[in-house]
């Protein structure tokens, strides 16, 4: 068909008609947010669009992700930075290809960097996201539906470095899905290709006291096992009876973690054997003996062996990462910690809510 110029020309001036009416439909709707003039209504969709990164941020926009060589560290410390690995082409995999580690900066001790060099070399196709106290507090004011009195019950936590991050490695895994590793753990035998498959919905080992490894696991997002564990979490930080002198082990740690695994597997029988388990909710949750023929899948870097610190200096891995970073282990900070609130973690919260924080105790009633 060959169209006349005057249809030419009459098609041409119906798209020019139609690109400029998108443009004013664009300005109408837009313009008025950027001169403060918007109602409510108009300036939702672009407000949305703005604030986005902030109420759902990607890994990328949590950890910042910066640019490999933006970081400088004293000496003898380098820098952790982040690995962002295209997923494309890759088969499907259930659990999201994320590595996830926390520290409370990007400067590490080299023995700390080896550990996390080591991680990536592993696993060649997963993402490595390291969290630092920035990106950790970023997620903790993320808006948390699930969890409405987080916010409430982290006014106990008392020991940031461990307590928070007990609490901080579920929320990241439930939000992201992905696999969660202490920053002192290396790859033993695990690697892409085993144990943890493309089908797998939740994978743990077993720890010494055959429960599922706190220190190690991977999920899905949104998954049961992460979410009983940390009610499991609230439900001991309300009960306790001693703010300043928590059980760690038992208010946030490998115990109600347990607990939780076990709600999100119905409580059935033989659900702490090695095997895949089913979940509540259509979901499963696979868990393996820690080693195999003598060799782990996941080790340790081993903190007892003993390492130059000078050339007249020997001192233990652990205390030369201590020195160099000036971070100390959790026990030790809880031995150093001096009593500030003598009551519980609901008469804290409660005090807190009437601005009495600060005043010292006792508030258990006699």
């Amino acid at each position: 068909i060959i169209m006349s110029a005057s249809g030419k020309i009459i098609a041409g001036f119906a798209l020019a008609t139609l690109a400029f009416a998108q443009i004013i439909l664009f300005y109408l709707t837009y313009l008025p947010y950027f001169f403060g003039k918007a109602s409510d209504d108009t300036q939702a969709p672009l407000e949305n669009y703005l604030q986005r990164s902030k109420l759902d941020p990607t890994l990328e926009e949590l950890t910042g992700n910066p640019p490999v060589g933006s970081i400088s560290c004293p000496p003898p410390l380098i820098p952790i930075y982040d690995r962002v690995v295209n997923q494309y082409g890759l088969p499907p995999r259930k659990i999201p290809r994320n590595i996830h580690v926390s520290m409370k900066d990007r400067c590490m001790p080299p023995d700390i960097v080896d550990a996390t060099h080591a991680w990536k070399e592993a696993f060649p196709y997963h993402s490595f996201y390291f969290h630092d106290d920035k990106a950790v507090d970023k997620l903790f004011a993320l808006e948390w539906k699930e969890f409405p009195h987080l916010n409430k019950f982290m006014k106990c936590v008392r020991f940031k470095g461990a307590m928070k991050i007990d609490i901080w490695r579920l929320l990241v895994v439930y939000r992201y899905g992905g696999m969660y590793t202490d920053i002192d753990n290396i790859p033993g035998l695990i690697d892409e290709s085993a144990p943890i498959t493309n089908e797998d919905e939740a994978f743990f080992l077993s720890d010494y006291w055959d429960r599922p490894s706190q220190w190690f696991f991977a999920m899905v997002p949104k998954h049961p096992v992460a979410y009983y564990a940390l009610y499991a979490i609230f439900a001991r930080l309300q009960e306790l009876e001693r703010l300043e002198k928590p059980n760690v082990v038992f208010i946030t740690g490998p115990e109600p973690f347990k607990r939780g695994y076990g709600a999100a597997l119905g409580w059935g029988k033989r659900i702490y054997d090695p095997g895949t388990h089913k979940c509540k909710f259509n979901k499963t949750a696979t868990k393996y003996p820690y080693e195999e023929n003598g060799k782990p899948w996941v080790a340790n870097i081993d903190l007892n062996s003993l390492v130059p610190w000078n050339a007249t200096e020997n001192v233990t891995r652990r205390e030369r990462i201590e020195r160099q970073h000036g971070v100390v282990h959790w026990k030790k900070a809880k031995r150093r910690n001096n009593v500030t609130f003598d009551g519980t973690c609901m008469d804290f919260i409660f005090a807190s809510e009437l601005g009495l924080e600060d005043t010292t105790g006792p508030w258990a009633t006699s």
